[in-house]
Parts: structure tokens; sequence; C-alpha cells
């Protein structure tokens, strides 16, 4: 998440899909909104986390350890990062905040459930398919 996820996540673009700066927080260490940005990195890291954690859950015992760190990897990397874009961010496809809002409305997600569950539990979902009974 690191070094991929905040920068797709809450890098500064004028796409709504997906943002493009702030690579291992690298941009925003020239000027005073450091502290900010690595704040905000701390605080949303434990969700990128938690949708991992989820799968986890519906795969547990099923499946390889190197299986489960790759989809992990891959989560946190990128899936994740995406999906908290489009929801989180300024002007992401999915804010209320944004300019083109979705239906005119947009999307709240209270406390990040959404975008974490909804990552998470299809993840999952698709995850315990594939494996079987």
């Amino acid at each position: 998440f690191w070094a991929t996820g905040y920068a797709l996540a809450f890098g500064s673009s004028s796409s709504a899909y997906v943002g493009w700066d702030l690579f291992f927080l690298e941009d925003s260490s020239q000027d005073s909104s450091f502290v900010i940005d690595y704040a905000h990195f701390v605080f949303v890291l434990p969700f990128a986390a938690t949708a991992a954690t989820i799968v986890s859950g519906a795969m547990a015992e099923r499946t390889r350890l190197i299986s489960y760190l790759f989809i992990s990897g891959f989560l946190g990397a990128f899936v994740v990062p995406v999906a908290m874009h489009w929801a989180w961010a300024p002007n992401g496809v999915f804010s209320p905040r944004a300019d083109k809002r979705l239906i005119g409305v947009g999307v709240v997600d209270f406390a990040g459930s959404g975008v974490v569950h909804l990552v998470g539990g299809l993840t999952a979902f698709m995850g315990a398919y594939m494996l079987g009974p």
C-alpha cells in the first residue's frame, strides 16, 4: 500500500478513476503537507489491511501461504486503492464532492465500511467459490 496504493487512492489527478502521484509518499516530502499526508496514510492503511483479512477468513486453511500473500499484496496495492479513490477522493467517480457525481448525488461511505466490506467481501466470495467446499 505504501508504494502504489496511497498514490492510486489519494494522488491528485484530473481522473475520477485513479490518482497519479504520491508514489512512495515521495512528492509530499518537499512541502509542509508531508505530515498531513503521512498521518492520512497511517489512518487509511488499516482499511486496506482489513479488506485482506476478510479474504483470509473466507479462504482460511484452504490455500497455500504464497497464494494468500499474493492476493493480499494485489488487493493492497491495486484493488482497494482504486475503490478508495472512487469513493473517498474529492474528485472520485462516486464522491459526493466531485463535479460530476454519480446520478447527481454521489455516495457517502460512513466510516469506510462500504469500500472495505464491498472489496473484501466480493474478493472473499470469489475466492471461496473458486476453492469450493
